[in-house]
């Protein structure tokens, strides 16, 4: 049970505001309010920027020493129309649920910088009839996969593959993406296209209602764990760590705890169908969110420090074949990897309700 400030001067004023526009159960996309804070009134990013502590209502979300913007600064920011309109000079609205600065871990002045995340969440913002999830989703992506960097070895850049790009090019449905050789040299606009087409094509091309399905678990944060899973492990192995996280929660509760729920475990392996998504978005609203993603993160990182085991074993075999010394390897998961299953808990993280 969260331990909440006795007194509300005790909280920051982004987390009071989260608290008040909770309390009056205002539309959903106003729960999530978040401003970009930039010019004289709140300045640039620092990474070292302090959160909001566990337990409060907006848990691991940024937050400021004082109130610089002043109360009076909430009237006129609500746009009913377009959550991506510009206000007065020097202030932005940023998407529902979308974080104003780019995830420490990853921020980086030449591949995710500031600008870099304001102009990919403003691309997102532009797509049709994206839900206030897909948005979460897809910038926690785009930063996990390091912004515009760009791998030195597949080329891939935002986790966009050469042959993703292919596919996405051959596919008539798919506009603006024509005449781009590589993924680096895709704009925001262009990689925003494609995110969203690969997450419909691929990652939930099994689900009725494809991505925005996940709009209805009301817990952004479970669903883009859900959904990084498989954009990093690929859909058949990533739907099959999702389906083992699922099940083991299951079997650990209560049979009428379970019943109580719907909960029933997920019988087909790997690919992630309508049955899967069903039952992840009954054990979310169960309240077992916080559980799923832990679990979820812990079962990533065994997954990725077999395949180091698998290739430390690889080159022993190898070296034996040819004659050549052993090569002494100790097999881990790459901190970079480490560091992105581990954003991917939330940790603290206080979801809104997403109708």
């Amino acid at each position: 049970m969260p331990t909440y400030p006795r007194e509300v001067d005790d909280l920051p004023y982004e987390a009071w505001l989260s608290l008040c526009l909770r309390l009056l159960d205002v539309q959903p996309r106003l729960i999530r309010l978040q401003w970009a804070m930039r010019g004289r009134a709140l300045g640039k990013y620092r990474p070292d920027q302090p959160r909001v502590p566990a337990g409060r209502p907006d848990g691991g979300q940024f937050t400021f020493d004082d109130d610089p913007l002043g109360i009076g600064t909430i009237d006129g920011l609500v746009d009913d129309g377009d959550d991506a309109e510009s206000t007065d000079a020097g202030e932005r609205i940023l998407l529902a649920s979308t974080d104003p600065f780019p995830p420490p871990y990853r921020a980086n002045p030449q591949t995710l910088s500031q600008q870099i995340w304001d102009e990919f969440n403003d691309a997102v913002a532009k797509l049709p009839t994206i839900t206030p999830t897909e948005q979460f989703i897809f910038s926690e992506i785009f930063a996990a996969e390091g912004g515009l960097g760009i791998d030195p070895n597949s080329r891939a850049s935002s986790g966009i593959t050469r042959g993703t790009l292919r596919r996405a090019q051959a596919d008539r449905t798919v506009p603006g993406i024509s005449g781009v050789s590589e993924p680096g040299s895709l704009t925001a606009v262009q990689r925003a296209t494609v995110y969203a087409w690969f997450f419909d094509k691929d990652i939930m091309k099994n689900v009725t209602g494809r991505g925005a399905r996940l709009n209805d678990t009301g817990d952004q944060y479970s669903a883009a764990a859900f959904a990084d899973a498989l954009f990093q492990h690929g859909q058949s192995k990533g739907g099959e760590l999702v389906r083992q996280t699922i099940n083991e929660i299951i079997g650990s509760l209560p049979p009428e705890v379970a019943a109580q729920h719907g909960l029933r475990p997920i019988t087909e392996a790997g690919v992630v169908r309508d049955d899967a998504v069903d039952t992840f978005e009954k054990l979310v609203r169960a309240g077992y969110g916080d559980r799923f993603r832990d679990d979820l993160a812990d079962k990533r990182l065994e997954h990725l420090l077999e395949r180091e085991q698998d290739k430390a074993k690889k080159a022993e075999e190898e070296a034996r074949l040819h004659g050549e010394p052993i090569p002494t390897i100790i097999p881990a998961v790459k901190q970079g990897d480490r560091d992105r299953v581990d954003h991917f808990r939330f940790r603290g993280a206080v979801a809104p309700i997403i109708k």
